[in-house]
């Protein structure tokens, strides 16, 4: 009897995971509800599915993200994860989300090589575009044989500058 329970509770997870799923793919302002670090984290869960490589998640606590640019980083994060876990020989993707230089700071480096002769993927012009509508600076470096980093940045209100410390880079 105890093995039929937990392999009903089990069932039962899965099907609140899955319903969990559905309402975020039909309702995407996961951001808006719960945050972009709990948004990031399940949009991480979601990649590592299909992904064979290893995905990490850097998130500086202590920042909090305007809902707007919390938006567009997660639009650009998406397109992002979408390209680095297509490209062949790609092993690992890191996201980091901080403070630096008086600015909010999203890098998403990969270990892909880089084909310096392709065009810009519709991934790539997605991210442009989530930028552009938000004023946000992105710079993509890709480096043939080594990788890419994508970094999205937007000025800090001035009051947060003078108030909290900066992190990292």
């Amino acid at each position: 009897m105890d093995g039929r329970a937990t392999e009903i509770q089990e069932l039962l997870e899965q099907a609140i995971e899955q319903l969990r799923d559905i309402t975020n793919e039909l309702n995407p302002s996961i951001v808006e509800r719960a945050g972009l670090q709990f948004a990031l984290d399940r949009l991480i869960g979601k990649t590592r599915a299909g992904f064979i490589g290893t995905l990490r998640l850097h998130f500086d606590a202590s920042l909090r993200v305007p809902t707007i640019l919390a938006k567009a980083f997660y639009k650009i994060s998406e397109c992002a994860l979408d390209i680095a876990k297509a490209a062949p020989g790609c092993s690992l993707i890191d996201i980091q989300v901080k403070r630096a230089q008086g600015e909010y700071v999203l890098e998403i480096s990969d270990n892909a090589p880089v084909d310096d002769m392709g065009s810009a993927p519709l991934g790539q012009l997605l991210m442009e575009y989530y930028a552009s509508k938000n004023h946000v600076t992105l710079r993509a470096n890709r480096i043939p044989g080594k990788g890419s980093v994508i970094r999205a940045s937007f000025p800090l209100p001035a009051i947060a500058h003078e108030t909290v410390p900066e992190s990292g880079s």
